[in-house]
């Protein structure tokens, strides 16, 4: 496989890409055959919460600290807006302002006639599936908001989509030379947090804190695992798991490291609470501490070319070098130009990268 380092590796192929993914764990996609053998997988269930007569819906793919930042805190700022999500997220609107509707009624319905943009992480998950091909059949604008770091294993962006990314260069990045789709630089509200934060004094000495990555598919577990352990037993440092390290295989190799006298960060506090050194591989969670003002630095000796391109891009400083210098954040926060570019009454924005 070609790695490109200045774009994406499938540029525009979603099915490919889908394809990569489930071959990056062939443990976990055996047992979901096996599972689907003996059951048919259920239809993804979509509640709407409406309030007003919206002409923007926000898709909500999950209740974590950064989806809810990044997809519904811009849709709150609107007067009129519908939400999209799973069902199992319907206490959050129940009572109150909101009306909360089956998408099945709603997307054929009156109620969501005025709808002219769509805010959604992308079109490859549950939520975002069912409602781009919606959006899509009525020609309604398609925003895809960046979520975090881009490397060259980022799903595509939607065909005729804009993208609300961080930077020019993540802009430049995503689109990969297409010219179906735009993009617009709006910041990261992840990052526009962080450095309100209190600044906090951290010794660039002090012990550090290693973000685990097991998770991850664009590097593989064993290179993940080998510098994640050589670096916590080279330094003293404190390894902090992914919350999504919770698969057999990480949990095996925790007990491993455990027992080898890793001291392991219990993950209870916001990252940006640290009072350690921040280190990872290539972790999203390295320039949010920088943004804090945290000493922060990437190591990843011996890894693939596009790991060193994607320091480079977003400015991280290798470990031993001087911390990674806090990156910029727009005078306006993220959340409040998403919000603007929704409420917009044109039903194309006019900039056009």
């Amino acid at each position: 496989m070609i790695i490109p380092e200045d774009g994406l590796v499938f540029a525009t192929d979603l099915e490919a890409w889908q394809a990569w993914l489930a071959s990056r764990n062939r443990v976990r996609q055996l047992k979901t055959a096996v599972r689907e053998r003996v059951s048919t997988p259920a239809p993804v269930d979509i509640v709407v919460a409406l309030r007003g007569q919206p002409r923007a819906l926000a898709v909500l793919e999950a209740a974590s600290p950064s989806h809810l930042d990044a997809y519904e805190r811009p849709a709150l700022m609107l007067d009129e807006v519908a939400i999209a999500f799973p069902r199992a997220l319907s206490e959050r609107y129940e009572g109150g302002q909101w009306q909360l509707v089956d998408w099945a009624q709603a997307a054929d319905s009156q109620l969501l006639a005025k709808v002219e943009r769509v805010l959604a992480p992308g079109h490859y998950l549950g939520v975002s599936t069912e409602v781009y091909a919606w959006a899509r059949a009525r020609d309604i604008e398609f925003l895809v908001e960046q979520h975090g770091l881009l490397t060259p294993f980022m799903a595509p962006l939607a065909a005729g989509a804009r993208a609300l990314v961080w930077s020019q260069a993540d802009g430049e990045f995503w689109a990969s030379s297409r010219t179906d789709v735009t993009w617009q630089v709006v910041g990261s509200q992840l990052l526009f947090n962080a450095a309100l934060q209190p600044r906090i004094k951290v010794s660039a000495t002090a012990q550090p804190l290693f973000l685990g990555q097991l998770h991850g598919a664009e590097i593989g577990r064993s290179y993940m695992a080998q510098v994640s352990e050589r670096f916590c037993r080279d330094t003293g440092a404190i390894y902090r798991p992914h919350p999504s390290e919770k698969d057999k295989a990480s949990r095996l190799i925790h007990a491993y490291w455990r027992r080898r006298g890793i001291e392991f960060d219990p993950g209870t506090s916001p990252l940006f609470e640290t009072n350690r050194p921040v280190v990872s591989v290539f972790s999203t969670g390295t320039l949010e501490a920088a943004a804090r003002g945290i000493p922060a630095w990437v190591y990843a000796p011996n890894a693939p070319s596009w790991v060193h391109s994607f320091h480079t891009r977003y400015g991280l400083s290798r470990w031993s070098d001087i911390p990674t210098v806090a990156p910029q954040v727009p005078a306006l926060e993220p959340a409040t130009a998403i919000a603007q570019i929704l409420d917009r009454k044109s039903t194309r924005l006019n900039s056009s990268h």
